[in-house]
């Protein structure tokens, strides 16, 4: 019966401490919108990744090239 009375304190004491852990942990409110920031910024991202492959397909198109004065000359 002792060791069964040790038990019950041990256990009582690691559901005290887990209690006081409760707060570093996300709730699921929080979960779910920490999901909705990362589907929004996946979203631009891939938004982004297109626009840019969008503008270099354009360039290469245009002969991007042709857009300098001289060689070597970087201004538009």
């Amino acid at each position: 019966m002792e060791d069964l009375a040790t038990y019950e304190e041990l256990i009582a004491r690691i559901i005290e401490e887990a209690k006081k852990l409760q707060h570093l942990f996300w709730s699921k409110e929080e979960l779910q919108q920490l999901q909705r920031d990362i589907d929004s910024l996946e979203e631009r991202l891939l938004h982004l990744s297109w626009a840019t492959l969008s503008n270099l397909e354009w360039y290469k198109d245009e002969g991007w090239k042709k857009l300098f004065d001289r060689e070597n000359d970087l201004r538009c």
